[in-house]
């Protein structure tokens, strides 16, 4: 693993070749946190200072895994995942810089093989939101849902036409959500659409669609129903 100036000067390896690095968080300017194999040891969670490679083994053994590692905004938690393959469990831990301890959040079952290994697996990957008060992760449906996430950024509210990225209609799924961001890349509103009327659409393009399965926000948003905002959380 390698670090570099925005200018693309001072270019240093931090982690030695061959150590398998895997994830890795900036917890500040200088300090870092990621999960590599250090002398043949197995991944782990390890924190150092960039170019004094002062690797510091977290945990005590708890963070002996490959987890997306995550610094929260005060930076005194991380928040990583943990993966049982032989029990399809996957979890999402929490480790508290000043004591050195871990604390599981949550526990979920993946239910099959083939979504906690290989192409289709889910990864927790936790997210902060930015003040620290909560945690967001990537998880399946609880009853095996098959959603397509699209995001557009909204830099002018006044502009019509403003597009979404191609719907994949010829794959396999049951509804299609739609993040907007605002100019700051901050989501504000989450729409969702199901399959049935978002073909409908797809099968009988407008004259302005230029290409099958694309369409516009406000088409979108006509035919879907609010799921979040910005203001008000989850809708009903």
């Amino acid at each position: 693993m390698f670090t570099v100036g925005i200018d693309g000067s001072d270019l240093r390896e931090v982690i030695p070749y061959g150590s398998s690095v895997s994830h890795f968080d900036w917890r500040n300017d200088k300090e870092i946190i990621a999960t590599f194999n250090l002398n043949s040891g197995g991944r782990r969670h390890y924190h150092f200072v960039d170019g004094v490679n002062d690797y510091k083994r977290l945990g005590n053994g708890s963070l002996d895994f490959d987890g997306h590692c995550t610094f929260s905004p005060d930076q005194k938690w991380i928040a990583t995942d943990l993966k049982v393959k032989e029990t399809l469990m996957q979890s999402i831990i929490l480790y508290n810089f000043e004591t050195d301890t871990t604390k599981t959040l949550a526990t979920f079952s993946m239910k099959e093989r083939k979504f906690i290994t290989g192409q289709l697996r889910c990864d927790f990957h936790p997210r902060w939101n930015r003040d620290g008060t909560a945690i967001c992760f990537d998880a399946l449906d609880a009853e095996g849902k098959r959603v397509q996430i699209k995001a557009r950024t909204i830099f002018d509210d006044s502009k019509t036409g403003q597009r979404i990225g191609q719907i994949k209609s010829n794959q396999a799924w049951d509804s299609v959500v739609l993040v907007l961001l605002n100019d700051d890349y901050e989501p504000f509103e989450i729409y969702e659409a199901e399959r049935e009327e978002l073909m409908e659409l797809i099968d009988k393009p407008s004259q302005s669609q230029k290409k099958r399965g694309a369409l516009s926000v406000a088409r979108f948003k006509i035919i879907s129903a609010l799921r979040w905002t910005k203001e008000d959380g989850l809708e009903e």
